[in-house]
């Protein structure tokens, strides 16, 4: 009996830390919901790295909330209009949409 509930305790820990995982939103995904070509994932991926490295030097600096929050948005909005221009509005909204949704 008690090996029977370890068992059971043990699976449904497993299903519930694969089900966390999987609920993760990644970058890869959002290109992919969008529907973009290879060619444009190219183009847009070392942005999105550039990117990523920016925020994370903001965030090691010591700096104020506030001020942590100002500058990631720039940088992220920079990004973002460097992305249109890559692949246009449509299909950027796409990618906005897939992070939107819950």
């Amino acid at each position: 009996m008690k090996k029977i509930m370890f068992l059971m305790i043990t699976l449904f820990l497993a299903y519930s830390v694969n089900s966390q995982n999987s609920d993760k939103k990644t970058f890869e995904a959002s290109m992919e919901f969008a529907k973009l070509s290879k060619t444009e994932i190219a183009k847009i991926t070392p942005l999105n790295k550039e990117k990523v490295e920016s925020i994370q030097a903001i965030r090691k600096q010591k700096l104020s909330k506030d001020d942590q929050k100002v500058k990631i948005k720039e940088i992220k909005k920079a990004t973002g209009k460097k992305i249109i221009e890559l692949i246009g509005k449509k299909k950027y909204s796409q990618m906005m949409k897939y992070w939107k949704e819950g």
